[in-house]
């Protein structure tokens, strides 16, 4: 067997840093990791856990220093680089993907176990010690945690588990009304703004990837629209609410003398200056200051249709593998410019597509979060239940859906309308919009929110 440092070092990341990780994870170890060092600081977890029955987090470093002068030199060397690293790591990346990370070390241990057994039967053979090989092999028993075993729904563990999973699993929402309305944004949903030509999907998507950032989530934005030099620019525009283009800019805010049931806004133009290189870098220098973004973020930039979901795959591995990165949210801008891996007509191309969008919310255990073009631009209605464009699968598949309306006149006032036309966990009615301000000049989709019910 292949001694895998980096799953032993997420297994031990996770078993620092959060009881649910330790949770899971008590049932199958066994103190079996094949790293000293990493198995060292293993089982100063596991005996913490079993006294206080929360994760050590920061206390680990008084657990070191406790035992730290029984330890052999190379070994001490390796535990305090290992937490000195993982203290810088989780100064920027407030999130850990417990249910990912611990399917791949449940894999692991299992791989272990039967490695271990593998080698005393090998023995036993090789002895001539048949009845003990029977012996071992009669007793041994398939690690698995408790939950991959089945569980009683009705039983008071199995009612509190789930619903303080439901705790864990929520990563962020949006600000206002708006999330007030749509909820929070949860691991394993397959998430989708759906939109006619122009009414600045990209924008939207961006922006919720940086406010998952803020809010602790390691992100990756894969775009297959537009360049990463053209991604990097909208960015900087947001955080510094500068245009690229020219100096007077027009911001508008809600009008409170609005007639009852009309919703307009009052327009303040404004001077700012155009953002440059240096604007840029001044503003990088105060967020890092003021740790406004508190979380990894990759950012992917592929030529349109180029790339296929099981490319992304791939990339998600090597950026795992490499640089130890496990995302909690994947944008992609947008689902329906991947490469298809499936034959036949477009329809079950882009179907293919978006249930493997909603296979990687599943299997890595993360929001996914996506866009789509509707087929209502010709007709001029608002984009409703059944206006996707080619494939039914994108509403099938995904568990949230977002509709982006707006009028001509809407456009000029700077106004968006939102609503949901989907959600498979909460409740939603189609009458119900939410009011967007907006001013894409700057980076900003959104600046304020109202209802208008």
């Amino acid at each position: 067997m292949t001694i895998d440092a980096k799953i032993e070092k997420q297994i031990v990341t996770g078993m620092i840093v959060s009881t649910e990780f330790l949770e899971g994870i008590m049932p199958i170890f066994r103190d079996q990791l094949q790293i000293p060092a990493t198995n060292t600081v293993a089982k100063w977890c596991a005996t913490y856990y079993k006294e206080y029955s929360v994760a050590p987090n920061k206390h680990i470093q008084d657990i070191y220093k406790q035992h730290s002068k029984d330890l052999e030199s190379e070994s001490k060397f390796l535990i305090e680089e290992f937490l000195t690293r993982l203290s810088k790591r989780f100064k920027t990346s407030k999130k850990f993907n417990v249910p990912y990370v611990l399917d791949i070390a449940e894999e692991y241990l299992r791989t272990i176990a039967v490695k271990e057994l593998h080698d005393k039967l090998g023995t036993a053979i090789e002895r001539g010690a048949v009845t003990r090989a029977e012996n071992l092999a009669k007793k041994f028993e398939r690690m698995a945690r408790p939950e991959s075993k089945g569980v009683d729904p009705f039983s008071n563990e199995s009612i509190l588990k789930a619903f303080a999973e439901d705790d864990a699993d929520r990563l962020f929402r949006f600000p206002g009304v708006l999330g007030e309305t749509i909820g929070d944004f949860e691991r394993e949903y397959l998430c989708a703004f759906f939109g006619v030509r122009g009414t600045g999907k990209t924008w939207w998507l961006l922006w919720t990837a940086l406010l998952a950032s803020f809010a602790g989530c390691n992100v990756v934005f894969v775009s297959l629209e537009m360049s990463e030099k053209q991604i990097i620019k909208r960015i900087y525009q947001y955080l510094t609410g500068k245009p690229t283009n020219k100096k007077e800019i027009e911001v508008p805010k809600f009008n409170d003398e609005d007639e009852e049931g009309e919703i307009t806004t009052v327009i303040k133009k404004k001077k700012r200056k155009q953002l440059d290189a240096k604007i840029a870098l001044q503003k990088m220098t105060d967020i890092r200051q003021s740790s406004l973004i508190k979380a990894n973020f990759k950012l992917l930039s592929y030529p349109s249709g180029t790339v296929s979901v099981s490319d992304l795959k791939a990339h998600l591995h090597n950026l795992e593998y490499y640089e130890d990165f496990i995302p909690d949210v994947i944008v992609t801008d947008y689902a329906d410019k991947f490469k298809a891996e499936e034959e036949g007509e477009m329809r079950h191309k882009i179907g293919g597509i978006w249930r493997a969008h909603k296979a990687l919310a599943q299997e890595r255990k993360c929001l996914v979060f996506t866009a789509s073009q509707t087929n209502t631009a010709r007709s001029g209605k608002d984009i409703g239940v059944g206006s996707a464009a080619e494939s039914m699968e994108k509403e099938n598949e995904s568990d949230l859906i977002i509709a982006l309306n707006q009028l001509k006149e809407q456009k000029g006032m700077g106004l968006m309308r939102a609503c949901i036309t989907k959600h498979r966990h909460a409740e939603w009615d189609l009458m119900k919009e939410i009011y967007v301000t907006q001013c894409l000049s700057i980076g900003r989709p959104y600046l304020d929110s109202k209802r208008n019910y």
